[in-house]
């Protein structure tokens, strides 16, 4: 929160939309305070930075993923809207903040959680799409203004971070008009191994794992398209190795036939362990910010609609070996 009059001004805006806001001099009182009571918004002052405000930025994000954190940002110090912004912040605002303005934003991004009615499937699927990608393009779009703003930049430098911030703007739009133009879907008899493996191979000259180093696949077939199919598997590889750290990717794939009249692809990257919870985000969201590097990764949202448009299944699957890298299990009618 600001402080003194500013403070007080901000409460009564608050108050004016009807919510009931609680006040904390700095970042210790106020995560105790968030501890006892999570609030829906959160309006914090950056005024004189420090490493304090970062994690308690992150541990209101991490507390409350659907909450509204609103930075108020000294209007000479607007460099410090970066470090907020990749912390968890929503939005910033400079400060001394206008309160008409303040008051727009709240009711803007408190909209959707104050609708009226339960939505629909469709409703909320494209909701969650429309987030994912405005939280996706929010950052790098306000990470480019400032660096166009901020004069003490060399021109170059500020011209090269731009082209940056686009270039990963245009990665989303990528990521999302990809399935997009996918075809509707016209199953038939597909080798599923010959698929898989031309799919490795394509990603693996562009990923660090080796697919030569494979294991040769039991032929199995599958009732699938075969383009809805491949992309499936490919966005499937590509989230677990965006998510190992390590400079080489040991991959781990197997197909197994089931008595049931289904195939299994399974799909492992050494290293990469995911707790229950994140396992299960993975499969509902469309992308996801790694806010340490801020790189923007795709999720599973995608793989799992294509998987159900077959009448299969997508999941997570906890074998005796879980604790090397969890398992992706692509489930496809046979």
């Amino acid at each position: 929160m600001p402080k003194g009059a500013g403070r007080t001004a901000v409460v009564r805006a608050l108050r004016d939309l009807s919510i009931l806001a609680t006040t904390a001099s700095d970042p210790y009182r106020a995560s105790a305070a968030f501890a006892v009571a999570p609030a829906a918004v959160v309006v914090a002052s950056v005024a004189g930075w420090r490493r304090r405000d970062a994690a308690f930025l992150a541990a209101v994000r991490a507390r409350a993923p659907d909450g509204v954190i609103v930075v108020l940002v000294p209007a000479g110090d607007r460099a410090l809207a970066v470090p907020a912004l990749e912390a968890g912040a929503d939005v910033f605002l400079p400060e001394p903040v206008d309160l008409d303005e303040l008051s727009a934003v709240v009711r803007r991004l408190l909209d959707r959680a104050r609708r009226g009615g339960a939505p629909s499937a469709a409703e909320t699927a494209l909701r969650a799409l429309c987030a994912d990608i405005g939280h996706a393009v929010n950052n790098p779009l306000q990470v480019a203004s400032l660096l166009l703003e901020d004069a003490a930049s060399p021109a170059a430098a500020a011209r090269a971070g731009v082209a940056k911030e686009l270039r990963r703007i245009g990665d989303v739009v990528a990521r999302v008009t990809a399935f997009g133009r996918l075809p509707r879907p016209t199953p038939a008899r597909v080798p599923l191994a010959a698929l898989v493996t031309a799919v490795l191979e394509t990603v693996g000259r562009e990923r660090a794992f080796d697919p030569s180093t494979l294991r040769p696949l039991d032929e199995v077939e599958a009732n699938v398209d075969a383009t809805q199919a491949a992309a499936a598997v490919e966005a499937s590889v590509r989230f677990l190795a965006a998510r190992s750290a390590g400079s080489s990717v040991p991959l781990r794939v197997a197909l197994s036939a089931r008595e049931s009249g289904a195939v299994d692809v399974l799909l492992r990257v050494d290293g990469v362990v995911l707790t229950a919870e994140e396992a299960s985000k993975s499969l509902d969201a469309v992308l996801d910010v790694d806010e340490r590097t801020r790189e923007i990764r795709s999720g599973l949202a995608f793989v799992r609609a294509i998987v159900a448009g077959h009448g299969g299944t997508l999941d997570w699957r906890r074998g005796p070996d879980a604790e090397k890298g969890a398992v992706l299990r692509l489930r496809f009618p046979r």
